[in-house]
């Protein structure tokens, strides 16, 4: 018994020492600076404001990206083109690309003039999950922290982690100017080799479903709208839905065991992102088109968050 104890006692150390360690990696001298420097450190409550998503969303049905990956500089700023084509598409929200980002200044300045020629209520997006898709975190001239991918996280077992995570960069991402977050991952992975890789929390959906639900609170107690992805969950696919459709050849009560906890857990999110993939055994639609996952969603599940799909220019 004591045996048992000893080993308890080990595992609890090893997980919390990982705790510390990972947390312990954020620069203490840059977050003293958010911290303590408030010159432009927008208010969270005129920031956020009292959102009426029915308003916002009417009639506006996009997320537009603006990229050139060839020539970065060109999609730093807005020339007339680009502000007529975005006027003609009246998006509800942009969404940023690495390209789109020189320096905190400059992405201060080109998030001022989207939000001045297409309405203060426009969301503007980015894609921060750490690790391998950090696209504020990569550029060091952004003062946004890069974390670990969140499978390390997940393994630490520590929600309170995941918490700090979200806390610290909705305020890093709050200060340039962003008010959501296409994150967190709530896939839970089924296999070492699924596509997904580092970007999940882990196979537990249990788990997986504490670490989303304290991100998401972290990140949206700062300001910053948290989307929740990629329902019907993207764990048991064998392809890169960036490439090509994948397929999902499970049956409802199947994924409501495996897949749909973490999205349960997520609830608060203000957004949930649908995958596009096949899920034959529940509807003959790709998800991101079919009433069937949506009536899962509204129904089964009951979240409301506001319901989004993955980029269409994926597989």
């Amino acid at each position: 018994m004591e045996g048992g104890d000893g080993m308890f006692r080990f595992l609890v150390f090893r997980l919390l020492f990982h705790s510390l360690v990972l947390l312990g990696a954020v620069p203490e001298i840059e977050y003293s600076y958010f911290e303590n420097d408030k010159s432009d450190l927008v208010d969270i409550n005129v920031f956020l404001g009292r959102v009426d998503f029915s308003n916002v969303l009417r009639e506006r049905y996009f997320f537009v990206g603006i990229r050139n990956v060839s020539n970065p500089t060109a999609v730093q700023s807005l020339s007339k083109d680009a502000i007529d084509k975005l006027k003609e598409i009246n998006p509800v929200g942009i969404i940023l690309f690495r390209e789109n980002f020189k320096d905190a200044q400059q992405t201060k300045k080109l998030i001022s003039e989207l939000k001045k020629y297409l309405g203060s209520d426009i969301f503007i997006a980015v894609d921060e999950e750490g690790g391998l898709v950090s696209r504020t975190g990569e550029n060091e001239k952004l003062g946004v922290y890069k974390f670990p991918a969140m499978e390390s996280v997940g393994k630490t077992g520590d929600a309170q982690l995941a918490y700090k995570i979200g806390e610290i960069l909705g305020k890093q991402l709050r200060r340039l100017g962003i008010n959501l977050n296409m994150a967190p991952v709530a896939d839970a992975k089924f296999s070492p080799d699924s596509p997904l890789g580092s970007r999940t929390f882990g196979y537990s959906s249990y788990n997986i479903g504490l670490m989303i639900e304290a991100f998401i609170d972290g990140i949206q107690r700062q300001g910053v709208f948290a989307a929740v992805k990629h329902f019907p969950g993207l764990g048991g696919t064998k392809v890169d839905t960036h490439k090509d459709l994948a397929l999902l050849p499970y049956s409802k009560n199947f994924l409501m065991i495996n897949n749909f906890v973490p999205f349960i857990f997520g609830k608060e999110a203000k957004f949930i992102m649908l995958a596009h993939v096949l899920v034959p055994k529940i509807s003959g639609d790709v998800t991101s088109m079919s009433r069937d996952i949506v009536n899962i969603i509204r129904h089964n599940l009951n979240i409301c968050s506001v319901i989004i799909t993955d980029a269409y220019d994926m597989g």
